[in-house]
């Protein structure tokens, strides 16, 4: 009886220590059992002994990833099942699978494509494990989801599960300030910046201030401010620089001005323009050339674009006359980095018609059309167009001299608003439609993605420009961040 009663005490106290564990502890059976995660483990191995021991209804593929909480792909041999997401209290969104005849089999043969996992260990944010029936055998794997094989992303194509791939954070950093105006140019070349502001005195009602910024270092203040600009001048936004830095031009409602800030003189000014009795009036305007000697603007009906000399302000030319009126206005321009080609996007959102010119020329080496309208951006060379459509996850790189067009997947992107080349053509920066926006930055020769920059601010856009050295500088009214695009790297398996 003794024995009992002692049996029993333990009992009751054994229960009520579980309870005060429970309550003090309550992290202790999740670190006990590995949690969410723990359990579908536990999962994959029961399907392994459930195989060995003949089990019919062991699922056909079972996929788990860990990170930032547990994704779960199931499928049955009919080619029924779901793929969701758990949370620990509740699963959560996510698709239910039902697959054909053609789809299951296109399944099945993946599923026997899988390539041998990586021999080292990984990260739980990185793991992907996979257990699946291949050639009448039981098939386990853990792949990496920083570099995802393509036959588990064509797995992840038939059955609709969520696959993205794992990216490290990239931290960029504030380089400039402004308390008085917003940043409206960052230079290509030359690593300076400008503001446009505007003073109020006794003398002038308002008097439009030009300020530069040195962004070499990180600071609040400008290293020069001029009013050398005209008095009557009307809401001027847009500037470009020469390649040295020395000569900013300026675009405005009523006239176009180049002014050496460091001399704060007004170099030469226009203040009218001959075409249709009009004035400058688009924000849209470049340096391009071999040697940067020519300034391009877009005028009154927008749909023209003037070659001046820089130096000078003489009109050299005008493009866009062999395309038709019909097609809209400039709505995109760009040149590439070593500044032999200029490209031109017509339409007002998203444009449909593209023309390319050899800076110099005023007649089009190529037109091209784009259906559904692109945002556009020039390869360092030249050679190379990328198009991108906004509701869609691939960029397309169209070779303008000899029209071969390709897509590429940007992974992770969801939609893609627009795109940049760093100068060396090995990275491309997109921005892209996550919540808020940010940067991906994407390796050029394997079009995987390689880090994630979180820049974006919702309700606020931004405005994007890589400097010389491979900085990406990030335009977000009176500030300036930066990214050092250069020294990120790709995680490989080696």
């Amino acid at each position: 009886m003794r024995a009992i009663r002692l049996i029993g005490r333990i009992v009751v106290y054994g229960f009520l220590g579980l309870i005060l564990l429970a309550i003090f502890f309550p992290n202790l059976s999740y670190v006990i059992t590995g949690g969410t995660r723990g359990k579908y483990i536990r999962q994959q191995k029961q399907y392994a002994a459930l195989f060995k021991a003949g089990d019919t209804n062991v699922p056909l593929f079972a996929m788990d990833w860990f990170a930032p909480t547990v994704h779960f792909c199931r499928v049955n041999q009919s080619g029924k099942g779901s793929a969701r997401r758990d949370v620990g209290y509740a699963i959560q969104s996510g698709v239910s699978i039902s697959l054909d005849e053609t789809n299951l089999q296109a399944l099945v043969e993946t599923i026997n494509r899988l390539p041998t996992p990586p021999k080292h260990s990984l990260p739980v944010e990185r793991q992907i494990v996979v257990g699946c029936i291949r050639s009448n055998q039981w098939f386990r794997a853990v792949y990496d989801r920083a570099d995802i094989p393509k036959e588990l992303e064509q797995v992840s194509e038939i059955t609709g599960a969520s696959l993205p791939w794992y990216m490290p954070v990239a931290s960029g950093y504030p380089v400039a300030i402004s308390k008085q105006g917003n940043f409206v140019y960052i230079g290509a070349n030359a690593p300076i910046a400008a503001t446009k502001s505007e003073v109020i005195d006794h003398i002038h009602p308002i008097r439009p201030v030009l300020s530069v910024w040195d962004l070499s270092r990180r600071t609040d203040k400008p290293i020069s401010e001029s009013s050398v600009i005209p008095d009557w001048i009307e809401e001027w936004e847009s500037v470009v620089a020469s390649p040295d830095g020395n000569i900013i031009a300026v675009v405005s409602h009523n006239g176009l001005y180049a002014v050496d800030w460091k001399n704060k003189t007004l170099k030469w000014s226009i203040n009218r323009i001959e075409r249709a009795g009009g004035w400058i009036l688009n924000k849209r305007i470049l340096v391009a050339g071999e040697k940067s000697q020519y300034l391009f603007t877009i005028t009154t009906n927008e749909h023209f674009i003037d070659r001046r000399d820089l130096q000078s302000g003489e009109k050299l030319g005008v493009l866009g006359g062999d395309i038709p009126t019909s097609e809209g206005d400039v709505g995109i321009l760009k040149v590439s980095k070593n500044g032999k080609v200029l490209v031109a996007g017509f339409g007002s959102y998203r444009p449909k018609t593209f023309a390319v010119w050899e800076v110099g020329k005023d007649v089009s080496a190529a037109k091209f059309t784009e259906p559904e309208g692109a945002y556009a951006d020039i390869s360092p060379d030249g050679e190379q167009i990328g198009l991108s459509r906004f509701g869609s996850e691939n960029l397309v790189l169209f070779k303008w001299r000899t029209g071969e067009r390709r897509e590429v997947r940007l992974r992770n992107s969801q939609s893609i608003n627009s795109v940049y080349w760093s100068p060396d053509g090995k990275r491309l920066a997109a921005y892209v439609d996550t919540y808020p926006p940010s940067i991906i930055i994407y390796d050029t020769t394997s079009w995987k993605p390689i880090a994630q920059w979180g820049c974006g601010r919702i309700g606020q856009s931004s405005e994007f420009s890589f400097g010389k050295g491979g900085t990406l500088y990030q335009i977000l009214d009176n500030e300036i961040n930066a990214l050092d695009v250069t020294s990120l790297k790709r995680l490989t398996n080696d």
